[in-house]
């Protein structure tokens, strides 16, 4: 789950904000564009992002 404060920032953000993850015990990593998963003002005040770790 992210942090209200940490989602305003980044969708605030003039240039594109990127979100990288991994799981380093499974070599697994992903990335997500935030402007674009918190889009949705319900989806943003969730501070849940769709399809988190996929």
């Amino acid at each position: 789950m992210c942090k209200q404060e940490d989602v305003d920032y980044w969708m605030s953000a003039d240039n594109p904000t990127l979100l990288v993850c991994s799981h380093p015990q499974s070599g697994e990593a992903w990335w997500m564009h935030i402007q674009s998963r918190f889009a949705d003002p319900g989806q943003r005040a969730s501070g849940q992002s769709p399809g988190a770790g996929e």
